[in-house]
């Protein structure tokens, strides 16, 4: 008998050629398909256990069929369920309420089936037979079957991208959108970002590599067109269920900017050293200095190529629970950070207004006055003024508090050069608390 695999192939091809809708049965075997790269071993010739499925698929493909599925092996491993909707609840509370999406790379396309219903979603995907297999499941969505490097879609032509970009070191061939010839799931990435208008935002799961390199040159591209609203580290294994793979995912959600506009923060562009379980490692500055964002325990493991690698030793049972709490809060959190920074003018590089100060004085004003969201506009203005007075009231009590101790001192100190020097501080401390002090008031 025909397994899963040979007969979810052979489905599709029998419907690309009758050009038919897929009846509830054939969605129904169709749905099973989990793509060539959770079964590498059967384009393996070396792997005689699978010489049956490999047979049977030859005969079902053509050879340029055979080579684009041996090709995606490497990188095609799709998403589990309960990430995209979390995913897609992120890019909803983040705003978005509809229009034109992207999803590079788009395999079965479980983002094309759970996308909310007034997005109008557009496809990629290199494999034919998969192709095919989501245009059955999904005849509502446009799935071009081409790689995603001959992709020629105006710039600026969609509200949105989202998806699972395939992670790779190899080097796609694409002198519009990959000059600079970098890696598969970067190029993917920049090149979802420039077919994005101003304003949309960019949602993918991507190699922890996009952020953890050293070269940083790939972010800083990224970085010119956009900026990091939100990233979360999920754990390994958060994709083993329907992937078949520990690789350890980043969720990265980026806005693209006006143009003119200056970068919002320029701290996840570089990389920092720490010490994991008695050993060397480098992180993204952004996980480092937000540890929160990272779901589970950073640690060291035995890498692909028997390297050292940087691991995340999580719970995968809050995954299953579908809880928003896990995956979508973290990113709401930078997020309202974000827009708070927007609003107020604030250039995120001075940390002189730190994400974690500013969320807790906006989660504590919302608290106390009832309200369980902040809206953009004049109540996020608003509340960001709040924030502001807060912060500098904090800096006349720090001022008046020093200016007390230092002039107790100077009537206590019998030398004059020490004398000398405390008043000094005691009338900078005065002139620090006295401007602040007007403005608070």
């Amino acid at each position: 008998m025909m397994n899963p695999l040979a007969r979810a192939a052979a489905t599709a091809l029998v419907l690309s050629l009758a050009a038919l809708p897929a009846t509830a049965d054939e969605q129904q075997t169709l749905a099973r398909w989990s793509s060539w790269g959770a079964v590498p071993e059967v384009f393996d010739e070396s792997k005689q256990d699978w010489s049956t499925e490999r047979v049977q698929l030859r005969s079902l493909l053509t050879p340029d069929e055979w080579d684009a599925a041996a090709r995606t092996t490497i990188n095609a491993h799709y998403t589990d369920p309960l990430i995209v909707r979390q995913m897609w609840r992120a890019m909803t509370a983040l705003g978005f309420d509809g229009g034109r999406v992207l999803e590079p790379g788009s395999g079965l396309g479980t983002f094309l089936g759970m996308a909310p219903e007034r997005a109008r979603m557009t496809g990629v995907e290199l494999d034919p037979v998969t192709a095919a297999i989501s245009r059955a499941l999904y005849p509502h969505a446009e799935v071009r079957g081409e790689s995603f490097a001959d992709t020629r879609l105006p710039e600026a032509s969609f509200d949105a991208a989202i998806g699972n970009v395939p992670f790779s070191d190899v080097t796609l061939h694409d002198p519009v959108h990959n000059p600079t010839r970098l890696s598969m799931h970067n190029h993917f990435i920049l090149k979802s970002l420039r077919l994005t208008r101003p304003g949309g935002m960019v949602a993918v799961l991507t190699s922890q590599y996009t952020m953890d390199a050293q070269n940083p040159g790939a972010r800083r591209e990224m970085a010119m067109l956009a900026d990091l609203v939100g990233a979360v580290r999920l754990p390994a294994g958060a994709h083993r269920r329907t992937a078949g793979t520990d690789v350890v995912t980043d969720l990265l959600i980026l806005r693209r900017r006006d143009d003119g506009q200056s970068p919002a923060d320029d701290l996840w562009e570089t990389v920092t050293p720490i010490s994991l379980d008695g050993q060397a490692a480098k992180i993204n500055a952004y996980f480092d200095h937000y540890p929160e964002h990272v779901l589970g325990t950073l640690s060291i493991r035995q890498g692909m190529y028997g390297r050292p690698a940087v691991t995340v030793d999580g719970d995968l049972d809050r995954l299953e629970t579908d809880s928003p709490d896990d995956v979508a809060a973290p990113i709401l959190s930078a997020a309202h950070a974000y827009q708070i920074g927007a609003a107020r003018g604030v250039d995120r590089r001075n940390e002189a207004f730190g994400h974690a100060r500013i969320t807790e004085i906006i989660a504590a004003r919302i608290a106390a006055q009832g309200v369980e969201k902040v809206e953009p506009g004049r109540d996020l203005r608003r509340h960001a003024r709040d924030a502001a007075r807060v912060d500098r009231k904090l800096m006349v009590i720090a001022g008046l508090s020093l200016g007390l101790v230092l002039h107790i001192a100077c009537a206590l100190t019998p030398n004059f050069e020490t004398l000398m020097v405390l008043r000094a501080l005691a009338g900078l401390a005065g002139a620090m608390s006295g401007p602040a002090a007007s403005v608070a008031a």
